[in-house]
């Protein structure tokens, strides 16, 4: 257990540079879909990986998808919001990421408790679905803007 999440935090730590350098080359919009897709699967298949180094390679996997795209989306944030309003802005997100993280144990728990634990993880990978819609609409209007 301890390789595992020890694999996860190693590549949360060391991700965030790479896609900061990635976004600034392919876009941050794109990226955070891209990446948010892939998190979600990630996630997904994550209880359906066999122990050791497979599962181990799924943690890391998480762990750099979910944590490189933090600072992508405060830099997206930061382009949209007028300078002014930067401070209140970080705090936001913060308070977003943060404080209503305390939720997500909570559900888990109670739908392993009914489910099981693998059905609790892989609905969880529900949130980084989402999380991928909003850049894409964005993206969507960019890209094909309205007459």
């Amino acid at each position: 257990m301890g390789f595992y999440i020890s694999a996860l935090f190693f590549f949360a730590g060391i991700s965030p540079s790479f896609s900061g350098w990635v976004a600034d080359r392919i876009g941050r919009i794109r990226l955070i879909v891209v990446g948010s897709a892939l998190a979600a699967l990630s996630v997904f298949l994550l209880p359906h990986l066999s122990p050791g180094i497979t599962l181990g390679a799924g943690c890391a996997a998480v762990g750099a998808l979910l944590w490189a795209l933090r600072p992508v989306v405060f830099a997206a944030a930061m382009e949209l919001v007028p300078p002014a309003l930067a401070g209140t802005t970080v705090g936001f997100l913060y308070s977003g990421n943060m404080g209503l993280s305390f939720l997500a144990p909570l559900l888990a728990g109670v739908v392993a408790d009914a489910y099981g634990l693998p059905v609790a993880v892989t609905a969880i990978a529900i949130f980084p679905l989402l999380a991928c819609v909003v850049p894409l609409l964005f993206l969507r209007r960019r890209v094909f803007p309205a007459p």
